[in-house]
């Protein structure tokens, strides 16, 4: 316990700002995006841990819950699901997010025979949109060590079994990165891509996807020459 709390003031004295809300607040927690909740048994990998607020890691916990309860309705062939898990958060989405439980039972349809076709109502997609943002800025500091600045422009969008058609091929482009935790590859689980230039901090480009459930696309734009000048997510 020490050393975990040891660990931890040495990562806050390293990363003194949340990276959430544009720098201008104290980090005095550590977030884990995507969080832990996506991974089986909390296995999440190494290294994707975001210098917070308490505001900012708390603006979002249901809707990651919901995120969590997504990113498992199809597996990989190569990991089997884990019902107990999808039962857990199916538990936690009901009590928590109510208007997206609600929405379940109304959000799927059929894709052939033996497929269902994963549709997203409005509220799991307000709660995918925010939660996709945090990712956003998350992943932008990750690979750049640049706060996105509080009127940066975020872009995010997101593809299920229902829409997989309009995927952009450059969305898959870039550098893969390879997922482990404790020497273990966890891939199967959560792809990672980045493309990022980098003379220029300022824009960041990235790609997640989980298991075969959803397919996700960030855009970082500081100044609004690619996303353009609308108000920012």
């Amino acid at each position: 316990m020490a050393s975990q709390s040891k660990r931890k003031t040495r990562f806050l004295a390293e990363h003194p700002l949340c990276c959430f809300c544009g720098g201008e607040t104290p980090s005095i927690e550590i977030d884990h995006l995507p969080s832990r909740a996506c991974f089986d048994k909390k296995n999440y990998p190494e290294n994707f841990e975001f210098p917070t607020c308490r505001a900012c890691n708390a603006s979002t916990s249901d809707d990651e819950q919901a995120v969590a309860l997504f990113s498992r309705m199809f597996s990989n062939p190569n990991a089997a699901a884990l019902p107990e898990e999808i039962g857990k958060y199916m538990s936690g989405v009901a009590n928590n997010n109510i208007d997206v439980f609600a929405e379940m039972g109304r959000a799927h349809g059929r894709l052939g025979e033996n497929h269902q076709l994963l549709k997203l109502g409005d509220a799991a997609h307000d709660a995918f949109m925010r939660v996709l943002t945090r990712w956003a800025k998350a992943f932008h500091y990750k690979e750049t060590s640049v706060i996105v600045p509080a009127d940066g422009r975020i872009h995010v969008t997101y593809y299920t079994n229902a829409n997989i058609g309009g995927i952009p091929p450059e969305s898959l482009e870039g550098r893969v990165h390879e997922l482990c935790r404790n020497g273990k590859n966890i891939g199967d689980q959560f792809a990672y891509i980045t493309r990022n230039d980098p003379d220029r901090p300022d824009l960041g480009y990235y790609t997640a996807a989980f298991r075969r459930s959803f397919l996700a696309i960030m855009l970082v734009d500081f100044h609004g020459e690619i996303v353009g000048r609308d108000p920012p997510v």
